[in-house]
């Protein structure tokens, strides 16, 4: 498999193929080894990189993007017809998804960009409530990046500048950080047979004091 543009985001199936959310607005399907184009950038994408995805709970996909080179940001929805909905617009990138477990809230890192915000998702229609505040980072800490809830609905946020991860309570206090050996902590999943394994991502390309 070849690349010529940059993947902002990949997202699972259930037919175990993956989904490349390319950082252009394309869309592909990985398949063992091809790569398939079944979204082209449609003119309401383009210009706009894909930044950061999250399934929902019906498959459908939220998208993450950065427009304006970066001002503004903008939250959309592929929905399983492969139609691409705007659900919202802001003046930053969003930096990562996760649900509420009972899929009527959407957690938001970086929307604004010190804080994570919940939204009141609305399933069927493609749009979403106000955002309102759910936590504020420390300055010190930079910007959430990345987020994930675990199955008491504690919320997970990576610290894009503090070397570290963040629980939250659902109420949205501060339970616990863990520390990494690397300053730009990007992205969170959870795993395991359990979900009791943190698996984080972090940025900083070939800047090894960042990564």
């Amino acid at each position: 498999m070849s690349m010529t543009t940059a993947v902002g985001a990949i997202a699972g199936q259930a037919d175990a193929t993956v989904l490349l959310l390319m950082s252009s607005g394309a869309v592909k399907v990985w398949r063992e080894d091809s790569v398939v184009t079944i979204i082209e950038p449609g003119e309401g994408e383009r210009g706009a990189q894909v930044v950061c995805a999250a399934a929902d709970p019906a498959g459908r996909v939220v998208l993450g993007l950065a427009a304006g080179g970066g001002r503004s940001g903008r939250i959309s929805r592929l929905e399983t017809d492969g139609k691409i909905v705007q659900l919202a617009e802001g003046a930053q990138a969003p930096a990562g998804f996760a649900f509420t477990p009972d899929g009527r809230g959407m957690y938001c890192a970086g929307w604004p960009r010190g804080a994570v915000s919940l939204f009141d998702y609305g399933q069927a229609a493609p749009s979403l409530g106000e955002a309102r505040p759910f936590a504020v980072f420390p300055e010190s800490l930079g910007a959430p990046a990345g987020l994930a809830v675990d199955s008491r609905g504690f919320v997970w946020a990576g610290a894009r500048g503090g070397s570290c991860a963040l629980r939250f309570s659902p109420e949205g206090r501060e339970e616990q950080r863990l520390y990494f050996p690397a300053v730009l902590v990007s992205g969170l999943a959870l795993a395991g047979e359990d979900g009791r394994e943190l698996w984080v991502t972090t940025a900083g390309g070939d800047d090894k004091k960042a990564n």
